[in-house]
């Protein structure tokens, strides 16, 4: 991959990076190679998702008719899984529901088995249908972000275009995609302390992210920046 990576930076014509974070390391990293090139940040659109409001599911998922975290990702270590499942297993107040291919790997095979006994944690299979999992995160008093690689993530756009007050993990990507405006952690002990949150300033950061969800990551726009180029 390393050899890949510096073969895509010497023979093409323009280097696209989708983070701040890709773009300074690209950058920093082939400063010699990219020194007479253009550098571009293009990110992902995120305005495809649209709330949802369809009370039939309530019946479907009964443990959302209490306020509930939602994350939606794939069960790597890398998204800082086994991080948020043992922060909301000190918190049994606070409920969770995760949606994710528990199955796929050992570790997430490990982590239902230990997680899935706790009561304020819902663990959800893979859902492909986008009204319903729309509705799971429109309907969610937070989301939780745990990405730490892979610079700007599609489902960190989606949740901002969706204006969902988020709780990120803490790195350079994470933070460039929020322009910093939302609340960030690293460890279990982070994230409880962040769910402690008033109502108010949960408010508060699903106004910023909104706001910067419809500023930065629509497809229209993305798709200019590329016409553009070409």
């Amino acid at each position: 991959m390393k050899l890949s990576e510096k073969m895509a930076v010497k023979y093409s014509d323009i280097v696209i990076g989708d983070n701040k974070g890709i773009t300074d390391y690209i950058k920093s990293k082939y400063s010699k190679t990219v020194k007479n090139k253009r550098v571009e940040l293009i990110a992902y659109g995120g305005d495809q998702v649209s709330r949802v409001q369809d009370d039939s599911l309530f019946e479907k998922y009964p443990f959302c008719c209490e306020p509930y975290a939602v994350t939606v990702c794939r069960i790597e270590p890398e998204n800082n899984v086994h991080v948020i499942l043992e922060a909301f297993s000190k918190m049994p107040d606070e409920s969770l529901i995760f949606v994710g291919n528990w199955e796929k790997s050992e570790y997430g095979r490990s982590l239902k088995k230990t997680f899935s006994v706790c009561k304020n944690i819902l663990l959800l299979d893979p859902i492909y249908e986008p009204h319903t999992v729309n509705w799971l995160r429109s309907n969610a008093r937070v989301y939780i972000h745990g990405h730490s690689a892979g610079g700007t993530n599609p489902s960190l756009v989606e949740a901002m275009n969706l204006s969902l007050p988020v709780l990120a993990f803490d790195c350079v990507y994470n933070r460039a995609t929020t322009e910093e405006k939302c609340l960030y952690w690293k460890t279990s002990d982070d994230l409880q302390n962040l769910m402690k949150n008033e109502n108010e300033k949960f408010a508060e950061i699903a106004r910023e992210m909104g706001e910067a969800g419809k500023r930065l990551y629509s497809w229209e726009q993305i798709a200019h920046k590329y016409n553009k180029l070409y």
